[in-house]
């Protein structure tokens, strides 16, 4: 499988747990961790750079003590609002970061297959020349 199909299929993954019910807001957190792991596994797999894991690491998916915060300063309802918002947000910038790498790698496909194609056709070009070459010599010596 390669890298692009590998990466489309993390994306769907990530998306099917896009939906969290405000009765899992408080497993949000763990939820979002599970998610991160799931790209890191993908982005290891592929191969890539340092810099993409560490930022898929920088994302957040909330803290329990600043849930514990807002729940006690503004109450239950108010928390888990801002529980679902950060994992909604957490969950779009994970699935971003993936296209941004299934993007990058689509690129450098296309720019081989055209690299590939100029070859060829350059090949094809200089075969054609020697084939002219060969012909007026054939003509000429006949």
């Amino acid at each position: 499988m390669d890298a692009i199909q590998i990466l489309d299929n993390a994306i769907a993954e990530i998306n099917s747990v896009r939906n969290i019910s405000p009765c899992q807001g408080r497993d949000a957190i763990r939820k979002g961790e599970e998610v991160k792991t799931i790209a890191r596994r993908v982005l290891i797999q592929i191969g890539s750079s340092k810099q993409e894991l560490d930022n898929l690491n920088r994302i957040s998916f909330g803290d329990d003590f600043v849930c514990r915060q807002i729940a006690s300063d503004s109450g239950i309802g108010t928390m888990i609002t801002s529980i679902t918002q950060t994992y909604q947000n957490g969950l779009q910038t994970v699935i971003n970061l993936l296209k941004q790498e299934r993007d990058l790698r689509a690129e450098q496909l296309e720019t081989k297959r055209q690299n590939q194609s100029l070859k060829y056709s350059k090949i094809a070009i200089a075969v054609a020349m020697i084939s002219l070459i060969v012909s007026v010599l054939v003509a000429l010596f006949k």
